[in-house]
């Protein structure tokens, strides 16, 4: 499942979800019952929809110390 939650230029950032259009994510996230999301973005601004996703388990990049990597979140 993919998410439609940028502007076409995604360097404008995340586009506002209408009332409608959050309620259906959240219906669709429910339904699938994920065990896992990944975020693949290394930007944190979507990191609410790994935690709205209810997987059980949830991937994101991490900028630490040693670079980027994968991480559970």
């Amino acid at each position: 499942m993919t998410l439609d939650v940028f502007h076409e230029m995604s360097a404008e950032g995340i586009r506002p979800l209408n009332g409608e259009e959050l309620e259906r994510l959240q219906h669709s996230f429910h339904e699938r019952q994920f065990d896992l999301a990944i975020d693949l973005r290394r930007r944190p601004e979507t990191r609410k929809y790994l935690k709205m996703s209810g997987a059980r388990y949830t991937v994101a990049y991490d900028a630490g110390e040693d670079g980027e990597w994968l991480s559970i979140v």
